[in-house]
């Protein structure tokens, strides 16, 4: 077929491209004759086509009614005629036929639709096209992305698609080398570049992957991870079958196992890549001392790592799994809590800081910084360990205090499921006490850098370290435009509470902290409360105002209230010299996805058990 370019016109694929060169399809595939509608099986040499892209509803066209309303030798009596036509008046069936008629419009005879392409009556055909299902939208010509609910006279209802929030469309996104985007009446809105910006606020994607579908694979296992987190699927199982494709595995489907799925994913994928970013997820709605084996229940464990890099200067180490966990080597630093280590995973979180240009026509200018992920583990011994999330999933250190750290490095076993491999741990021991509530899902725009010691005469450099001990930290409210947002840290005998004013477009404006002792926070959560600040704890005792600090003055003004009422906590036996330092980083510091961090580095300078 020789190349082809479409002239621009009123809603049209501009500027499609059909190339005579574009690679045959050596697998099966049923596909849709645009003009006669009817299904023709190819086995090899499969010819150029058209890719639909949609959400499915209630009135979607099975393999099976799409013969019946498209073969008219199936229309010997009456009663299939009646069931032909009922058929046709479907809403799938119409989405369809417009999708059809775009295909016949780029001049393409072939069409690909999930809904009726597939004999879904058969789990060995299911579990191919699944399989196979990136590579078809990967090999089209083109993909049509159709929204039903979106209407081009509503600006604001293409970034609230329901297309944006379901698992299957997120390879349908990335894989096509050209995707268009279509409303209810087939209007066309823009392809995958022009709308790239939007798309990736909406869906938390990274712009470069949205620009050039050859990236795809650059960005690491959590990256990837962190773009299918906020999204649902029908079946709990499609979690991990709708991502095979995003890490090009294969692997059989078992309708049935649950979350077991995600868990075979995750395997499939260490198989094939020595990533440790697969390792940098959170424990979201769990206690924060839940004790859980080293993989991640679900995608949305990684919706706090889209800035998290596999760093090209950490060699990562192979590791494998086997029958009795996950075998991995990593370098460990002691904590002040028995049994707990912290191990340094071989990625890192990127953040950029964007540099003031001495020309007007250089201003994008950046200087990129990365922070190691460190993880708490529980050690039971010959190098038997669980991953726990006290203080929290993921730690990143101060240099300084890693390079005067004492540090090995340990050949370890993370256990994959606890329960089952018999470790019985006593939780209440590692309890944080607090009336914070449950573990935040959003991030609170702080970007904390922990350690423990002495520091020397010369910057934030350490001439003695100390293990970290008793140290918790939480999100008390996350970041949000034109509020406040808050983040407490407790370690040995104080307590850290941050809080941050954060404009329209998300960046912060002010900021402070306060330290008082840690045996002091229950009272002062009953002040808070009797002060109308309870939506800063999360507490019921009072409704909170829809006012409640959300301007850097009240910000201020509950900080001085702290302050002023345990102004007189930290004294002997406290000294002032063991009161932990706060610096907040100067900058302007944003993640791969351009919103803005506040780096704040924490020294706690008490000596454990002291």
């Amino acid at each position: 077929m020789p190349n082809l370019v479409l002239d621009p016109v009123l809603n049209p694929v501009c500027a499609l491209f059909i190339s005579s060169t574009t690679p045959p399809h050596q697998d099966t595939m049923r596909l849709i004759d645009v003009h006669t509608l009817e299904l023709k099986e190819f086995f090899s040499n499969i010819p150029p086509y058209a890719i639909l892209s949609h959400t499915w509803g209630n009135e979607e066209v099975t393999f099976q009614e799409y013969l019946l309303a498209t073969s008219p030798q199936l229309h010997s009596h009456s009663h299939s005629q009646a069931q032909a036509q009922e058929i046709k008046r479907k809403a799938g069936f119409s989405k369809i036929l417009g999708a059809c008629s775009r295909a016949k419009q780029d001049r393409l005879q072939y069409l690909w639709c999930d809904t009726n392409c597939i004999d879904k009556r058969s789990s060995a055909e299911l579990s191919e096209a699944i399989n196979s299902m990136y590579a078809w939208y990967r090999d089209s010509v083109v993909c049509y992305a159709y929204l039903a609910d979106v209407d081009h006279n509503d600006n604001g209802s293409f970034a609230k698609s329901r297309w944006f929030t379901r698992g299957w469309t997120l390879q349908e996104l990335l894989a096509p080398s050209k995707i268009v985007f279509f409303d209810m009446r087939w209007v066309f809105l823009g392809d995958r570049k022009e709308l790239a910006s939007v798309i990736c606020e909406v869906a938390r994607i990274h712009i470069g992957a949205l620009h050039d579908r050859n990236t795809v694979s650059e960005y690491s296992i959590a990256q990837r991870m962190s773009w299918a987190a906020d999204r649902q699927t029908s079946r709990q199982e499609d979690i991990a079958y709708s991502l095979l494709g995003i890490f090009d595995i294969n692997m059989p489907l078992l309708y049935g196992e649950g979350s077991k799925a995600f868990s075979r994913l995750q395997k499939e994928i260490m198989k094939v890549s020595n990533d440790h970013s697969i390792l940098a997820w959170d424990a979201f709605g769990q206690e924060r001392s839940q004790w859980m084996g080293v993989l991640a229940p679900s995608s949305a464990s990684f919706r706090l790592s889209g800035s998290i890099i596999r760093d090209p200067g950490l060699r990562c180490n192979p590791f494998s799994v086997t029958n009795l966990g996950i075998s991995i080597k990593l370098t460990v630093t002691e904590t002040a809590e028995q049994g707990i280590w912290l191990a340094g995973l071989k990625c890192a979180k990127e953040v950029r800081e964007r540099l003031p240009s001495a020309s007007k026509d250089n201003n994008n200018r950046s200087l990129c910084r990365v922070f190691q992920v460190w993880i708490p583990l529980y050690s039971f011994g010959n190098n038997q360990n669980v991953r726990i999330h006290q203080p929290c999933s993921k730690l990143f250190l101060e240099a300084s205090y890693i390079f005067r750290g004492k540090q090995e490095s340990r050949n370890l076993l993370l256990s994959v499921d606890p329960v089952a491999d018999g470790f019985c741990v006593d939780l209440e021991r590692n309890k944080l006490e607090h009336p914070f509530g449950r573990l935040a899902t959003l991030t609170s725009g702080f970007l904390v850098i922990a350690s423990s010691g002495i520091l020397s005469s010369i910057g934030l450099t350490f001439s003695k370290v100390y293990p970290l001990g008793n140290f918790h930290m939480v999100s008390l409210k996350n970041r949000e435009k034109l509020a406040v947002s808050h983040e407490i840290l407790c370690h040995g005998s104080f307590a850290i509470l941050l809080s941050a004013m954060w404009d329209e477009h998300h960046t912060p404006t002010h900021w402070c902290s306060s330290t008082i002792l840690y045996k002091d926070l229950q009272a002062l959560a009953q002040v808070v409360a009797q002060s109308a600040w309870a939506c800063l704890f999360g507490t019921r005792l009072h409704t909170p105002s829809g006012s409640c600090c959300n301007t850097a003055s009240k910000m201020f003004a509950l900080h001085d209230l702290i302050q002023s009422r345990y102004s007189n906590a930290i004294r002997q036996p406290v000294t002032s010299s063991m009161t932990p330092t706060v610096h907040f980083e100067a900058g302007d510091f944003y993640d791969l996805f351009q919103q803005s961090e506040l780096i704040v580095h924490i020294i706690f300078r008490e000596r454990p058990g002291s």
